[in-house]
């Protein structure tokens, strides 16, 4: 809780919380994420065979300005936790493991914004990317999460990027880039995160791809909040990793997916591996939803 210019702010992080208005307060803002869902780890199996999982989707998001009559002495306060990611195949021939969900809904009062899915496991096939998840009502303004990309057997599809509707209002979090495929000839980059764009271009970059002979690991999604140009963002997406390959860079697995940025990103997929050689690569883990409640006296 802090103190500026005749205004209180209270930020809540994951867990259960009661807010109490105060006796002085003439008007409330109430800003929500949803937390993000974890990406899914990449198949262990044979080259060309083996996709990577895909990534998570962000939370949805909210926020409201209105006179303090509009809100109850106090509000009840619940805010999500990010979802892990699916833990790295290690046996010969299966599938990846699924990306968790978020916990649990951000609410505020009556408000909503709802936790984003978790991805795909990589399978012997092309995995579904995670779906964007809906968001609040009772909200002045309200988005859906970003779906996360889908893992594929050759490159990682990329988190698409989430819009603004102008340069001044606020912005929700993005999804996790998909994993790489497996692939004993070809090296397989995964997706990258989905970055948080503006009227004037993109704002904020999703995490990296990863690619087994740069890097094969996702890289982990950017914070929001403190975006400069006076916009307030969620957090992007985390990179998909890369499919393992040759061991090019010293690798040993495929690529990790990044972990999502706060608030509210989606994690992104783990990279393919190969039966005898290599485990897959873990999902990335989503970023816990966020509330920020500002009363002006």
């Amino acid at each position: 809780m802090s103190y500026l210019n005749n205004s209180k702010v209270t930020t809540y992080t994951a867990g259960s919380y009661s807010w109490s208005k105060d006796v002085r307060t003439k008007s409330v803002e109430v800003w929500g994420w949803g937390p993000g869902g974890g990406g899914g780890s990449g198949r262990k199996g044979a080259s060309t065979a083996a996709s990577g999982g895909s990534g998570g989707a962000s939370g949805g998001f909210f926020y409201f300005s209105g006179p303090a009559s509009v809100f109850n002495s106090s509000e009840t306060v619940v805010v999500g936790a990010g979802g892990s990611g699916g833990l790295a195949q290690t046996n010969d021939g299966q599938d990846g493991n699924v990306g968790n969900p978020g916990t649990a809904n951000t609410v505020f009062g009556n408000m909503i914004a709802v936790l984003g899915g978790g991805g795909a496991a990589g399978i012997n096939g092309t995995p579904a990317a995670a779906s964007a998840t809906g968001a609040s009502f009772a909200a002045q303004i309200q988005t859906t999460g970003g779906s996360g990309g889908g893992g594929s057997r050759t490159g990682g599809t990329p988190a698409q990027a989430v819009g603004n509707v102008s340069s001044t209002t606020p912005q929700r979090a993005s999804g996790g880039g998909g994993g790489g495929g497996a692939d004993s000839v070809t090296q397989r980059s995964g997706g990258a995160g989905g970055a948080n764009g503006n009227i004037t271009g993109n704002l904020l970059a999703g995490g990296t791809a990863g690619l087994e002979s740069t890097g094969i690991a996702g890289g982990n999604g950017q914070p929001g909040i403190t975006s400069t140009g006076g916009i307030i963002t969620g957090g992007t997406g985390g990179g998909g990793g890369g499919g393992y390959s040759v061991g090019a860079g010293g690798a040993t697995t495929g690529g990790k997916g990044g972990d999502g940025g706060s608030p509210g990103g989606g994690g992104g997929g783990g990279g393919g591996g190969l039966s005898t050689v290599a485990n897959s690569g873990a999902g990335g883990n989503g970023q816990d939803g966020l509330v920020i409640v500002i009363e002006h006296f």
